[in-house]
């Protein structure tokens, strides 16, 4: 984890609370259906919480003391890994990454019967601010971060089955429940991460999606030079997909599912005429002495709401973390 990049997010929106007059009866709420299945004993021991985010924390710490970006396979997995060896590998060698500390406030996990091979911390580190919904999922015999983003708010409450456990919601929604799938709305995501989007529905109003994969960022992140001095690109095309990790998610006690997933940008600048420039601490992630393109690859983490099935709300963008994995 860095904890000191640069985090954008999105205020959660409210769901609708059904109205009531004094001469009607109030409508049942969703968390007032039917008690869920028992999904059996908890994927992971509540008990062993403080010491694994403990060893998380040591060993982020010492990965990030050395800049050592092969240390990370020990502690994390899927995109978290991916983002977090990349970053290190792209951090100048003079530069200092300060000692953090993770802080559960809280945690969600589901049941063995559910299948799910993953849980959530929700955490703050000692820098504060933020709020770190962490995903940890199951490798082996071990549980390693594998997705995290800042956020400005906890998650909403999570719906609890008979014995506490977190409900999961399948990535396919086969049963139904919400305006889309959990895949299904991570693959309209990456279709609106472009230079070209078409308008969506399905995200309304969204705003959060160009702060946190801001197109003038791009260009700024893309340099080319020409008679010793530097410029960054003037114009940049750019198309996104789903990544290969896991898309999660959680129901929450409105019938509602919080998502987690990733996405991949790739991006290709241009400034003709330009001989394209990798500053030295970048030149790990690849190389280019070309002139007039660059191409440019970032792996974006997301958390968004995805609304019950015929509400007339759109998904809900709850913030990203998005981070430069590849330059050529």
């Amino acid at each position: 984890m860095r904890p000191y990049s640069k985090i954008v997010a999105a205020f959660l929106l409210l769901l609708p609370v059904a109205a009531c007059t004094p001469d009607s009866e109030p409508e049942p709420s969703v968390s007032a259906a039917a008690t869920l299945e028992d999904s059996g004993d908890p994927v992971f021991d509540q008990a062993g919480l403080a010491d694994l985010m403990a060893r998380l924390t040591e060993d982020n710490n010492k990965a990030n003391a050395a800049l050592d970006s092969t240390a990370v396979a020990l502690y994390e997995a899927e995109a978290a890994m991916e983002a977090d060896q990349a970053s290190l590998n792209a951090t100048p060698s003079e530069y200092s990454i300060k000692p953090f500390t993770y802080e559960p406030v809280g945690s969600h996990i589901p049941g063995v019967l559910s299948g799910a091979d993953f849980f959530v911390v929700e955490s703050r580190t000692s820098f504060g601010g933020a709020s770190y919904p962490l995903i940890m999922a199951k490798f082996g015999s071990e549980w390693r971060l594998s997705h995290y983003v800042g956020l400005e708010a906890s998650l909403p409450e999570i719906k609890r089955d008979a014995s506490g456990n977190a409900e999961v919601v399948d990535a396919a929604d086969s049963t139904d429940t919400l305006i889309a799938a959990p895949r299904a709305v991570a693959e309209a995501h990456a279709r609106r991460i472009t230079d070209q989007p078409a308008e969506d529905p399905l995200f309304g109003a969204d705003t959060t999606t160009g702060d946190v994969v801001n197109p003038e960022q791009m260009l700024v992140d893309m340099k080319f030079v020409r008679d010793n001095t530097l410029v960054p690109a003037e114009s940049a095309t750019y198309t996104s997909a789903v990544s290969k990790y896991p898309v999660r998610a959680l129901r929450t006690i409105d019938g509602a599912a919080v998502v987690a997933y990733s996405t991949v940008t790739d991006i290709v600048g241009a400034n003709p005429g330009r001989q394209v420039f990798i500053p030295q601490y970048r030149r790990k992630l690849g190389t280019n002495t070309g002139a007039g393109t660059q191409k440019l690859k970032r792996l974006t983490a997301w958390w968004v709401l995805v609304p019950v099935k015929g509400s007339a709300l759109p998904v809900a963008v709850l913030g990203g973390k998005s981070t430069v994995i590849a330059v050529g």
